[in-house]
């Protein structure tokens, strides 16, 4: 029995993958004029760190904190950063392989959440270079600048993605994202701070 179910799946899987084979990804991705829309940062394993600059005295010095997250959606974790937050992006290949586009993002009381029904955004402008890795796959890195602002909170972040696109379906593809946000510029309330994310991340995105 056990035998049987194995050529199952076996037979299942080697189906799955002959129908992505043979579906493939959008005819050479990252060719000039191709237009990509996608859904970013909807869900992964996040890690944030915070030093805050406090002045001199009892409790004042450096201030850290830190989280873990793995989550789906918007985080409303109070430790975690804004940076980790999903938005919305689109690309747009200007020449073969190079993409400028950015990010957008909204989101109301989660990341910091310094005062319930607070609204935050985030706006983060990039530049891409697409990769072919297979009939399938494409590696597109990218990198730019991310800044949110909620309520006394800003930041402004260097930015970098070691994206991969999977392409199941033409013009539709997965995205897999580990991805680093480094803010040494943040401020609340007239304190200085600084943040660090790292993760991994998971969206979708459609080529036109």
């Amino acid at each position: 029995m056990q035998k049987w179910m194995l050529a199952r799946w076996t037979i299942a899987g080697l189906a799955i993958a002959s129908a992505a084979h043979a579906q493939g990804r959008a005819p050479d991705f990252g060719a000039q004029g191709q237009l990509a829309i996608s859904a970013e940062r909807l869900f992964g394993v996040y890690y944030a760190r915070r030093s805050d600059n406090l002045p001199p005295g009892p409790g004042g010095g450096d201030n850290l904190h830190s989280s873990t997250v793995i989550g789906f959606g918007w985080s409303s974790d109070p430790a975690a950063s804004s940076f980790i937050q999903p938005r919305a992006g689109i690309d747009y290949f200007v020449v073969d392989h190079l993409s400028l586009g950015g990010a957008i993002g909204l989101y109301t009381a989660a990341g910091h959440n310094p005062q319930v029904g607070d609204t935050g955004f985030i706006i983060a402008p990039r530049v891409g270079y697409a990769i072919d890795l297979g009939r399938v796959a494409s590696f597109w890195p990218r990198g730019g600048m991310t800044y949110y602002s909620h309520g006394d909170w800003h930041n402004i972040a260097l930015t970098g993605e070691a994206n991969f696109a999977l392409f199941p379906r033409a013009n539709w593809a997965f995205l897999i994202t580990p991805f680093f946000d480094v803010g040494p510029f943040g401020r609340r309330n007239n304190v200085d701070f600084t943040e660090l994310t790292l993760g991994i991340s998971f969206g979708l995105m459609g080529v036109i």
